[in-house]
């Protein structure tokens, strides 16, 4: 209902517009924009696809007559998409499913989403910001720029909705009713304004769609029902977790990568609701009983079900934006995979530390968030070859930022010493 309200008020135009006030002025704005973009157009909807074509329209022209290759333009809006679909407050329906799945309340999964999320979209940041920078590429001109004050002060209701529904959600817990609240905001700016007034046949309009997204919801846990009833009655759900488990032989990171295959495999069939909840009862079983945290294993399994979309050989994102910005489909979904590295990336690091899904004390929560941000920033440069404060960088001395970057990450306060002794001694040029 909430993503509906979003839809028929107009807000995609406004995340545009604000994306273009924040980013558009600087260095490899049009980049950016794209990557907020999409970040905020995946709050309304769960579709990656949908995404590229709403948001592709007007960012993948834009980032062209900038600079930037057709097919690194199209990837890039590609990988914003999918991150999209798996960013709070609204993760689409396979997050509500895995609250139910864990027995726990909606805004537990969105709060352990958030990290991942930020780490995700900073690393686009890095490398959208990098590639700039070797290429020499600028924002947009001053003459095109877009106000921030004056773009807040025509979009603000779409502000205060997002807040309602944040607090909501957080402060009052009322998840169930949380969303209705937020879109009663909107459907009240609705009728209100004084340009494109809700009308008698907008009502309908919107009351007719949000029949159709309810429908589809409703299908969906319908056949969702019939497969966890299959799974208990056989005993299927089972046999396939202990399979995987003797196939690892006890090796959790072994365990975590057929896990991977497995789950990467079923999304190229399936929609995200369904594979997740597959993946949930044949999978997820067997990296709980590895030692794994419930949430850390539950969420791994959801990012890697939703990589199909990015990833040959179906990557419907990448063959859609390729449309859009007239470039080889298999060379942006290449690309694009060499661009969302991070997002291949993150399940290994949140299943490593459950920190990072807000799993622990506040302390280790903040101190593995920041090094994991510094680690993501020199794995996005060396994707690049362009690493921030140092310029550009040949192959085998990004190898080396990258392995630096990983070891950030890594939850070992021993690596982060011996890295950030690597990074001083590269600061003074030794």
């Amino acid at each position: 209902v909430f993503g509906a309200a979003l839809e028929f008020t107009g807000a995609g135009k406004f995340f545009l517009d604000l994306s273009q006030a924040l980013m558009g002025a600087v260095r490899g704005g049009t980049a950016k924009v794209a990557i907020i973009a999409t970040g905020l157009f995946g709050i309304f909807t769960g579709s990656a696809a949908s995404n590229v074509i709403v948001t592709g329209a007007t960012v993948i022209p834009a980032m062209k007559k900038t600079g930037y290759p057709g097919e690194y333009a199209a990837a890039l809006v590609a990988c914003g998409a999918v991150g999209g679909s798996l960013s709070p407050p609204i993760m689409g329906a396979a997050a509500f499913l895995m609250a139910m799945v864990l027995g726990v309340p909606y805004y537990a999964v969105a709060a352990a989403a958030t990290i991942p999320t930020v780490l995700y979209y900073w690393g686009l940041f890095v490398q959208a910001d990098a590639f700039a920078a070797r290429h020499h590429l600028k924002g947009l001109e001053h003459s095109r720029q877009l106000r921030l004050g004056a773009t807040i002060r025509t979009g603000w209701p779409y502000l205060l909705s997002l807040l309602v529904l944040l607090v909501c959600l957080f402060t009052f817990r009322q998840q169930a009713e949380a969303p209705f609240y937020a879109a009663s905001v909107l459907i009240g700016y609705g009728l209100l304004r004084s340009e494109n007034r809700f009308t008698l046949r907008t009502l309908g309009q919107f009351i007719i769609s949000t029949g159709k997204y309810l429908a589809d919801l409703t299908l969906v846990l319908c056949v969702v029902g019939f497969i966890i009833g299959s799974f208990y009655i056989t005993g299927l759900g089972g046999t396939m977790s202990y399979e995987l488990t003797r196939l690892a032989g006890g090796n959790v990171w072994l365990l975590l990568i057929f896990c991977a295959i497995a789950s990467f495999i079923l999304g190229t069939g399936l929609t995200a609701s369904a594979c997740y909840i597959f993946l949930a009862i044949t999978i997820a079983p067997a990296l709980v009983k590895a030692g794994i945290h419930p949430m850390a294993a539950h969420m791994f399994i959801l990012y890697w079900g939703l990589l199909s979309d990015l990833t040959p050989p179906t990557a419907v994102s990448c063959f859609v934006a390729a449309s859009i910005a007239g470039a080889p489909p298999m060379k942006v979904a290449l690309k694009a995979t060499r661009l969302g590295t991070i997002l291949y990336l993150i399940p290994f690091f949140f299943v490593i530390d459950p920190s990072l899904v807000m799993q622990g004390s506040w302390w280790d929560i903040g101190v593995n968030f920041v090094t994991a941000m510094i680690g993501v920033t020199l794995i996005g440069g060396s994707l690049e070859k362009y690493i921030l404060g140092i310029g550009n960088v040949a192959t085998p001395v990004a190898a080396v930022w990258f392995v630096i970057g990983l070891m950030f990450v890594y939850p070992l306060w021993q690596l982060d010493l011996v890295a950030v002794g690597v990074v001083a001694l590269a600061s003074v040029g030794l």
